[in-house]
C-alpha cells in the first residue's frame, strides 16, 4: 500500500510540475532601501537588486537616481524578470552580477529576448558593471 501511494505521488508531482518563482514575486525582492527624497542607492544583496526590478516594473524609473552596487551579487535562487524601464545611473562599481537566470516560462512566453534590463531611457547609464554565468531556458 505504501508503494502505491508513493508512486501515485511521484506521478502527480511528474504530471503537475512547480512553477519557478520569479525574483519580483512577494517575498523575492526587497525595497525597504527605496525613498523618492533620495538619488543614491548602494545595494549588495539580490534581493534589494530584485527590488529595483520591481519598482521599474511598477513605474519608477529612476529618472535622476544612481544605484551602486557595492557588492558582487548572485541572482541564482530563482528566475530574473527583466528590467521594464530604467532611466537612471546603474554603477556595478566593478562588481559581478551573477548566475541570471531566464525561464521562458516564468517571463514573456512567446517572445524570445532576455536582457537585465529590457528598455534603457534617454538618459540611462550602465557602467562598472560585470556579468557572468547567465542562463537561458
Amino acid at each position: 500500500m505504501k508503494t502505491k501511494l508513493f508512486l501515485i505521488f511521484v506521478l502527480l508531482i511528474c504530471a503537475f510540475p512547480v512553477k519557478s518563482s520569479t525574483w519580483i514575486e512577494t517575498g523575492n525582492y526587497d525595497i525597504s532601501w527605496y525613498d523618492d527624497i533620495s538619488s543614491v542607492f548602494e545595494l549588495s544583496t539580490a534581493k534589494e537588486l530584485a527590488g529595483v526590478a520591481y519598482l521599474c516594473n511598477s513605474g519608477k524609473i529612476f529618472t535622476g537616481k544612481t544605484i551602486k552596487l557595492t557588492a558582487d551579487v548572485d541572482l541564482g535562487n530563482y528566475d530574473w524578470d527583466m528590467i521594464d524601464n530604467f532611466n537612471g545611473i546603474f554603477n556595478g562599481d566593478g562588481h559581478i552580477i551573477k548566475n541570471i537566470r531566464y525561464n521562458y516560462q516564468t517571463t514573456h512566453t512567446g517572445t524570445y529576448y532576455s536582457s537585465f534590463i529590457k528598455t534603457l531611457q534617454n538618459a540611462a547609464i550602465i557602467e562598472n558593471t560585470w556579468f557572468q554565468n547567465i542562463s537561458f531556458s
